[in-house]
Parts: C-alpha cells; sequence; structure tokens
C-alpha cells in the first residue's frame, strides 16, 4: 500500500468542523512546532490515527479481545515497528527530497531571472 497519494490515488479534501478552542489548541501546537498551518494540521491527524491504532493494538492486547487462536501479540508489535520504520524511512526521504526541489527552484528562480535579465539588455541593445 503507498504512503503517498498517486496519480490513481488522488489528494482528497477533508472539512472538519471544530470549537474555537480547538482550533486555538492546534494553532497553538503548530505554532510551536514551526510547522506550516497545513502540514501541522497533516501531521496532527496522522499522529491521530497511529494514537488510535496503538490504542487498539493495546486493548485487544491486555484483554485478548478480537484475538483469533493462536494470535501472536508478540508478531504484531513487531508488524507495527516495521511499519512505523518504513514510515519514518519514507518521511526522510520525502524531506530530503522537498528540499531538494526548493533548492532547484531557487536555482530556477535565480537562473529565469538571469535570462530575463539578459534579455531586457539585449532587446536595450537592439533598441540603440
Amino acid at each position: 500500500m503507498s504512503l503517498q497519494p498517486t496519480n490513481d490515488r488522488p489528494v482528497i479534501t477533508l472539512e472538519v468542523e471544530v470549537t474555537a478552542e480547538t482550533s486555538h489548541d492546534l494553532d497553538v501546537l503548530i505554532a510551536e512546532e514551526g510547522w506550516e498551518r497545513d502540514d501541522g494540521l497533516r501531521i496532527i491527524l496522522g499522529a491521530g490515527l497511529g494514537a488510535i491504532r496503538s490504542q487498539r493494538f493495546e486493548q485487544a492486547r491486555l484483554s485478548g479481545v478480537g484475538a483469533h487462536p493462536g494470535q501472536n501479540f508478540d508478531n504484531e508489535n513487531r508488524r507495527f515497528q516495521v511499519r512505523l520504520l518504513k514510515v519514518e524511512q519514507s518521511l526522510a526521504v520525502l524531506r530530503f527530497k522537498l528540499f531538494e526541489a526548493q533548492q532547484a527552484n531557487t536555482s530556477w528562480e535565480l537562473s529565469t531571472g538571469a535570462i530575463r535579465n539578459e534579455n531586457l539588455g539585449l532587446r536595450g541593445t537592439l533598441e540603440r
């Protein structure tokens, strides 16, 4: 299963109504972490999903509810650890790719500016 959106798995817009207090709490946390607002909301949503899945797993492990005969919670725990490791690896790769894209964009902007300046200079020379 792909963790990133792809052409066949488009990004979906979610709209959620929250109280002003919750919105304020979100904004404070996002500011404290130095995140962009949209990124912060995505991070919080992802962390919430992870927390709920972890809590469900722990509740099932402690109570045996939902356990199938012979189910080994240690194996499930390892599966979650492997999944977390893959997500962390993917995040590290995406952060580096983002850095590279930002650097390329900066270089492109500088190059585009230089071409525009040269174009204006050549037009000035042509007009003279």
